[in-house]
């Protein structure tokens, strides 16, 4: 009897059937052996013909690459890719996770009407694309209602991200609301040249009106990823008044779409390092 010897790496899977067949060949009572291509010993032997495995001492090398390697930037990534890549290499793409794997010993392709050939699967490179700091604050605070103080500090902080309008005129509005902290606000008005003016009133005795004006939409300019190009998005500033307390909230607009655009221009940059074609999608 013999058994055909597994991948390497595999574990060998025996049931009652085989055992007995090779029970059934020991005809001197002393047990069987048999080595299979991972260097490893199945060791079968009498009264219960019960099945061991010998782990080799010096492990011989696989006929193939079994390695999954994870890079921090794009360009290692492609340059992983490039030291290993062949003519069956693929590159698949998430948009999704912001991921790409590159599968290095992918099938042959189907060629002249017959069947593609099978290949292990077994080497893979993958990179999962950072956000970068900026994206992920004005990503936190996307669509969460902050009090007027949390907000204030949140636009002084990251004052130098906007680059419409001037940043000083929105350090401005910062500073008047850092400063309106015991007030009670009324009402909002929408002007002509589209920015909100907010009517207060001190909390005092026949406490002082006043208002203050702020703009109802701004842009930023921040990468979406890690070292990457910068992107001008669009962020909408709402408000809500309730019970003379002002609280704001961020609308970054097209966030999604300008994701998916950052993923897709990535991958375009490592189809051209590469030479592999990106291929939307994934791999299980």
């Amino acid at each position: 009897m013999s058994l055909t010897p597994p991948r390497p790496g595999r574990r060998v899977m025996l049931d009652e059937s085989a055992i007995q067949k090779i029970a059934d060949l020991d005809a001197d009572g002393v047990g069987r052996s048999v080595t299979t291509q991972d260097g490893r010993e199945h060791v079968f032997a009498p009264p219960n013909w019960q099945h061991r495995v010998v782990e080799p001492i010096d492990k011989p090398l696989s006929d193939h690459i079994r390695q999954a390697v994870s890079l921090d930037d794009a360009a290692s990534f492609a340059a992983y890719v490039n030291t290993f890549k062949t003519p069956r290499s693929r590159l698949f793409v998430s948009v999704a996770h912001h991921s790409m794997s590159a599968l290095l010993d992918y099938h042959a392709a189907a060629e002249a009407g017959e069947a593609g050939n099978p290949d292990y699967l077994d080497h893979r490179a993958s990179y999962t694309m950072p956000f970068s700091e900026e994206w992920s604050r004005w990503a936190r605070v996307d669509g969460v209602a902050m009090a007027q103080a949390k907000f204030a500090e949140f636009l002084e902080e990251n004052l130098q991200d906007i680059v419409e309008p001037a940043g000083a005129s929105v350090l401005e509005v910062a500073l008047q609301l850092q400063s309106k902290k015991k007030v009670q606000f009324d009402s909002g008005v929408r002007l002509q040249d589209g920015s909100t003016q907010l009517t207060y009133r001190e909390e005092v005795e026949a406490g002082t009106k006043g208002n203050v004006k702020i703009p109802t939409e701004f842009v930023i300019g921040i990468p979406v990823f890690f070292g990457g190009d910068r992107y001008k998005i669009k962020a909408f500033l709402r408000y809500r008044i309730e019970e003379g307390k002002l609280a704001f909230h961020i609308v970054l607009h097209r966030k999604q779409f300008i994701l998916q655009d950052a993923v897709q221009t990535t991958a375009k940059l490592v189809g051209e390092q590469t030479g592999l074609e990106p291929l939307f999608g994934s791999v299980g």
